[in-house]
């Protein structure tokens, strides 16, 4: 309403149901189609792909800051998109030996977690030996909480959390990377990095005795296990010093 109001000509929408409800996104989609009908034009960025298909005349995918191409109406759908994102098709088979492989045994068990969001809200899981877990919930529903828990940066309430079948105590995130157990935070920028170090740095602050020799830490140790972590990962950056 406020695009028309204003007599908008284009309108960005940067991840705009990222954090909606799906009954707020469906509206929010109908909005963008009611913008097209009055000739506005908008750029629709998201990761959702669903969306994407459902409200898109056109796609561009940029891969690693290229134009990796584009898609018009007649070619928008889930595989194309994937294709240009990642370079290549998904494979039926590899979708196929993915669903065949079945979880081991319990790795990470949480029984009566209670976070200090929702003290009153105990929760029990389960995370099985090669399983992906997908814990969802809208900014505020305490799926953070839990994860901070689970890394031993929160305190937890109560309950119990047991690693392989012995239970498991965290104080810490050391505790936490002692036991094997990391955790790639929601906001990168602001608790997963040290944006005054460099790349190399950060790469080996989690494990800085692996680095060292004696009581200081080996810059030819550090550099070498950032250029392996560069080219496994994709980073793109000048040099591993930056």
């Amino acid at each position: 309403a406020k695009a028309l109001s204003i007599k908008a000509r284009l309108v960005i929408l940067d991840e705009p149901t990222s954090s909606l409800p799906l009954a707020e996104t469906d509206k929010l989609l109908d909005v963008i189609k009611a913008l097209k009908a009055h000739g506005i034009s908008v750029i629709f960025i998201s990761h959702r792909l669903h969306e994407i298909e459902r409200v898109a005349d056109r796609v561009v995918v940029l891969r690693d800051g290229m134009l990796a191409g584009t898609l018009g109406k007649r070619d928008i759908n889930h595989d194309q998109m994937v294709k240009l994102m990642i370079g290549r098709m998904l494979k039926e088979r590899e979708k196929a030996s993915e669903a065949a492989r079945a979880p081991g045994a319990v790795a990470l068990s949480a029984k009566a977690v209670r976070t200090p969001t929702y003290p009153s809200r105990p929760v029990d899981l389960d995370v099985r030996r090669g399983e992906i877990l997908g814990l969802a919930g809208l900014v505020g529903s305490g799926r953070t909480e839990l994860a901070r828990v689970f890394f031993g940066i929160e305190a937890s309430l109560g309950g119990t959390l047991e690693l392989n079948g012995k239970p498991l105590a965290l104080a810490s995130a050391a505790d936490a990377v002692a036991q094997g157990i990391f955790l790639v935070p929601e906001d990168r920028k602001l608790t997963g990095i040290l944006l005054d170090l460099s790349i190399a740095q950060n790469i080996s602050l989690p494990n800085l005795p692996a680095h060292a020799k004696r009581t200081l830490v080996s810059n030819s140790a550090e550099a070498a296990t950032a250029e392996k972590q560069k080219k496994n990962l994709g980073i793109k950056a000048p040099s591993v010093q930056t």
